[in-house]
This record gives C-alpha cells, sequence and structure tokens, in this order.
C-alpha cells in the first residue's frame, strides 16, 4: 500500500514540481527555479526507499534493535559527500543523483537485518483487512500533522528567498541545528518510544510515566547545555564549519543570526517529540495534528511581523517562538490524560540541571571571549571541552540523579567486561 501510495505521489511531483517551485521561491532568479525543478524531479523518487527504511527502522526497533538502523547512516553519509565532492566540476546532477543513491543504500542495508528477525513480504491486498482500516485511521492525522510542518518550512523558505543567500543562511543554521536533534532527540526517542508503547499497552501507568519523565530529563540534561553552546558560539560555529569560498563575512553574519535564532528552541523540539510519541503510544494522532496546526499558524502570523523589523532573523525566531507554545500546549494535553507525569522529585532534579548549565554558560561566554588568541577552531575546541568539562563538574557537585545513575551503569558494564 505504501509503495502504490508513494508512486502516485511520485508521479504527481513530477507533473506540478515547477508550479510548486514557482509558488514557493518567489525569490529565485529562473536560473535557480530551473536547478530547483530537476532537483526535485529526480529527489522525489527516493519517497520509496526512504519510506522503506522508516518502516523496516520500526521494525528492527521492534526486536529492541537499535544499532544496525543508527549505522546504515554511514553508507548514507559516505556516498553524499562522495557526490558533493563529484559536483565541485561543476556537474550537480553528481549532488542529485548521488543523494538519491545514498537513499536507495539506506533501505538496502536494512534488508539481511530484517530478513534475519524473521521478516517475509507476501503480496495481499486486502481493503477489509482490520489491521489496515486501523493503520488508516492512525496514520491519516499523522500524515496531516508531518505535511503542516513541511508546509511551515515552505513558507520559511518562501520568505527567506527574498533577501540574498537568505535560504542558504536558513538552510546552514537548520543543518547544524537538525544534527544535534537527529543525534540526540531521535536517539533517545527511538529507545523510550517503544518501550513506552509496551507499558501503555500492558496499562502500566507508573512505568509509563517513568519513562516519559526520563525522557523529559535526558533532553534538559542533554540538550539545555547544547542550546546554550550553540547562543553563545553560534558565529565561531558557522566560521569553524562553513567560512570558505563564496562564504564571507556577510553570509557569517547572516547564518550566525539564524542559528542564535534557532538554538532558542531546540529543547522544546525535543520535548515537544517526547509528548508527541506518548500520544502515538496511545494511538491518539489528532492531538499531535491540532498541535502541528495552531504551530504553524502561528509561525505564520510571526512570520509576517518579524520580517519586517528584523528580517531573516524573524523567520527563524518565529519558528522558535511557535515551536515554544505548542510544546507547551501538548504538555497540557499530556497532562489531561496522565496526571502528575512529572513528580516533584523530578522537577529539583531538573531545576539542578538547569542550574549547572547556567553557570557553565557564564563559562562558557568567559572561554569564548579570552581564548582568542588562538584560532577561531582552536578556540571553539578549547570552548567546548572547557565547557563540558565545567558542565559535569557541576552535574557532578549538585548530585544530579541522572548523571550520578549514567555514570555508575558504565562503570559497572566497564567492571563486569574487566572481569570476564
Amino acid at each position: 500500500m505504501f509503495c502504490l501510495a508513494s508512486i502516485i505521489i511520485i508521479i504527481l511531483s513530477i507533473i506540478f514540481t515547477e508550479q510548486l517551485i514557482n509558488l514557493m521561491a518567489g525569490g529565485f532568479n529562473k536560473e535557480s527555479i530551473t536547478v530547483a525543478i530537476i532537483f526535485c524531479r529526480i529527489g522525489v523518487v527516493g519517497i520509496i526507499s526512504t519510506g522503506l527504511f522508516y518502516i523496516f527502522k520500526g521494525y528492527l526497533q521492534l526486536y529492541n534493535n537499535f544499532i544496525i538502523p543508527t549505522l546504515v547512516g554511514i553508507p548514507l553519509n559516505i556516498i553524499t559527500i562522495a557526490s558533493i565532492y563529484l559536483s565541485k566540476s561543476g556537474n550537480l546532477y553528481y549532488l542529485a543523483f548521488g543523494s538519491l543513491l545514498a537513499t536507495f543504500c539506506e533501505f538496502l542495508v536494512l534488508i539481511p537485518f530484517i530478513k534475519k528477525n524473521g521478516f517475509k513480504f507476501k503480496l495481499i491486498i486486502d481493503f477489509k483487512d482490520s489491521y489496515l482500516i486501523n493503520m488508516f485511521k492512525i496514520s491519516l492525522p499523522l500524515i496531516l500533522s508531518v505535511s503542516t510542518n513541511q508546509i511551515s518550512v515552505l513558507i520559511d523558505k518562501s520568505l527567506a528567498s527574498q533577501f540574498i543567500g537568505g535560504i542558504s543562511a536558513l538552510s546552514y543554521a537548520q543543518l547544524i541545528v537538525s544534527l544535534i536533534n537527529d543525534v540526540i532527540t531521535t536517539s533517545i526517542i527511538s529507545v523510550v518510544y517503544p518501550l513506552l508503547t509496551k507499558h501503555l499497552q500492558n496499562n502500566d501507568i507508573e512505568q509509563s510515566k517513568k519513562y516519559i519523565s526520563d525522557a523529559i530529563g535526558l533532553m534538559i540534561l542533554i540538550l539545555v547545555p547544547c542550546m546554550i553552546g550553540i547562543f553563545i558560539c553560534g558565529e565561531d560555529i558557522i566560521k569553524t564549519i562553513y567560512m570558505r569560498g563564496a562564504f564571507d563575512e556577510n553570509s557569517v553574519k547572516m547564518s550566525t543570526t539564524v542559528l542564535k535564532a534557532y538554538s532558542l528552541g531546540i529543547i522544546f523540539v525535543g520535548l515537544r517529540q517526547v509528548f508527541i510519541r506518548f500520544f502515538y503510544a496511545i494511538q491518539e494522532t489528532k492531538v499531535p495534528v491540532i498541535n502541528s496546526s495552531i504551530a504553524i499558524l502561528i509561525n505564520i502570523i510571526l512570520n509576517f511581523i518579524f520580517i519586517n523589523y528584523i528580517g531573516i532573523m524573524g523567520v527563524a525566531l518565529s519558528t522558535s517562538i511557535s515551536t515554544i507554545i505548542s510544546t507547551y500546549l501538548m504538555f497540557k494535553d499530556t497532562k489531561k490524560r496522565m496526571a502528575n507525569i512529572i513528580h516533584k522529585s523530578n522537577f529539583f532534579q531538573y531545576s539542578k540541571m538547569l542550574l549547572s548549565a547556567i553557570v557553565m554558560g557564564i563559562f562558557t561566554f568567559i572561554f569564548n571571549n579570552y581564548l582568542n588568541i588562538y584560532s577561531i577552531e582552536i578556540s571553539l575546541v578549547l570552548t567546548v571541552l572547557g565547557s563540558i568539562g565545567i558542565y559535569i563538574l557541576m552535574l557532578y557537585l549538585l548530585k544530579v540523579r541522572q548523571f550520578i545513575q549514567t555514570i555508575s551503569s558504565i562503570k559497572n558494564k566497564f567492571l563486569k567486561r574487566k572481569r570476564m
């Protein structure tokens, strides 16, 4: 069913690509529009492999296999990097087809592992199947929810196209923020979601609450210092990663302001995903749809207000503010269905995490301003290492429970291996 739906989407996308690009890229010149149309028509074919990858990724996670779905990103990145290198010759088709090949390889690598876990494909089309009907009921609101998020991204980029280099600045900043969310948020959610679903199905409410509060704690523990670090060291991060070739000081300035605005929403993106997964686990997908619709409406309104006063930064700031508001609303909806999901003891632990992050932020600011006697790269590395050291020290001194438990767990595993 998925493949059939994907083929229909691919055909429609190829037919209407030109109209969609012209609608969403008001600030593009003719040459840029032509390139965007070609890239879109090539890339849309990857919908099938990307969709199958996520289906089988979920299948493996049901069998508590979290490592393989993560490692398959290695061949994807190798092929992507190779295509970027080849495209330096001026032939952008290397980049387009390289990205398409990377997505197919990512899916193909999973095939031996899903077979090992007993998966066998049988072509059965039964529209009266109760599981299929239930899947449609659950997935349709979910599709709408994801669609609204993508519409929000398209609107952001459409408004950013009014500024020279605006879309690039947005994309570069989003890439850094997405990297953090993909590595940290996705990893935490991938582990918590199957366990949460299992305990909710068994009506084990107390254990479900524990998983939710632990997931919130991990998000705060890891993402808050990341958010503070990016906000303080944003300019050095942009210079270190991107500043070469045509990427000049103006590009740095624009990308830095966008990155700092996006960084304000990093922790809330993670927390929102925790609450959304709770609703997915109880098979109630309408609430995330409504929440996403509210978020996109707020984002659009704020976009048109802020863009007139603070330019391209307003686009990113609108996204962060809408994420903060939608996260708060998701938290309220979660509390309605599961009271006391966060105990007072958890709030105390979260407060100690935040205090540790604030102290780290003060030292990060000092390091960032007084270690500039070295090159930008060396200064950034020293600042990051110094900040991590201060943060770990504060977590230890304040005896943050999740941190102490993590250290104890690592110690026990190390001692166990040593004895073996």
